[in-house]
């Protein structure tokens, strides 16, 4: 397994659930929003209602690819997945589990046949950011956050199926805006900015979802696919899911393993 794959699972994740807030008091909507919120709610339900917001964590397996310019298919593996909402995940990766990458909360580790690595803060940022936004996250944890706003932005033709977008802006300006298919219901995909942390310049990052499966009672994605200014980086098909598998913390802390040497340092 290439390391590039490692990298993007590490900062995209395969299954964006999240780190997220608990879920407090309702807020009673502007007028302005409500058409947005009905929108979100319908894709709640959509997505399984009482048994998608209760759902405690989640075990899946499948195969991730990434690619490069010219959307050549740079690195691929099989991974197992395991995320404890809202903000726990272990990712195992290659037939052996060659790498194991592990969040837990603000810290994040990888290990490698070389030892143990600890995130520093801006790739924890980036990794944060990135599940704070994903569409479980938001449906599941964010909408009634203190300063959190939605707005109703139109219509949109994804896969030759008409979609109502979405805006959801956070306190910390942050914005993310979901697609759900008009007919099923279902969120088909999601955009957002990134700054580059080297150039400094905004990205366009799109999420697409889609191959939803009902898991016990629960509709479920098995196909994600990124792209970033337009241009295919990375592509998840999953072959198993599974709900409320009463996952332990022990899964969640620093990987065993003696520390790895900072890149252009050699080991005593």
């Amino acid at each position: 397994m290439s390391s590039p794959v490692l990298a993007a699972v590490v900062l995209f994740g395969l299954v964006a659930a999240g780190a997220g807030q608990p879920v407090g008091q309702a807020v009673s909507p502007a007028p302005s929003d409500q058409k947005a919120r009905d929108i979100l709610n319908a894709a709640m339900q959509a997505l399984g209602g009482k048994a998608f917001l209760g759902a405690k964590d989640m075990r899946a397996e499948g195969r991730a690819f990434q690619f490069g310019r010219d959307e050549e298919l740079q690195g691929l593996a099989r991974f197992t997945e395991y995320d404890k909402f809202p903000d726990k995940l272990r990712q195992e990766l290659g037939k052996d589990k060659e790498v194991v990458v592990v969040i837990n909360g603000d810290k994040g580790w990888d290990k490698t046949f070389r030892g143990v690595r600890e995130y520093p803060e801006e790739e924890m940022r980036r990794i944060r950011e990135n599940r704070l936004l994903s569409v479980e996250n938001v449906l599941r944890f964010r909408l009634n956050e203190p300063g959190v706003t939605l707005r109703y932005a139109g219509t949109d033709l994804i896969g030759n199926r008409l979609a109502d977008l979405v805006e959801v802006e956070d306190a910390d300006n942050r914005v993310v805006t979901i697609a759900v298919d008009q007919s099923n219901k279902l969120p088909v995909r999601r955009q957002w900015s990134r700054r580059n942390p080297k150039t400094r310049l905004l990205e366009k990052e799109v999420e697409l979802l889609g191959n939803y499966r009902k898991i016990g009672d629960i509709q479920t994605p098995f196909y994600s696919m990124r792209e970033r200014d337009g241009q295919k980086i990375f592509e998840v098909f999953l072959t198993t899911a599974a709900y409320n598998q009463n996952l332990p913390d022990s899964l969640f802390q620093r990987p065993p393993g003696p520390d790895r040497p900072e890149p252009g340092r050699k080991e005593r």
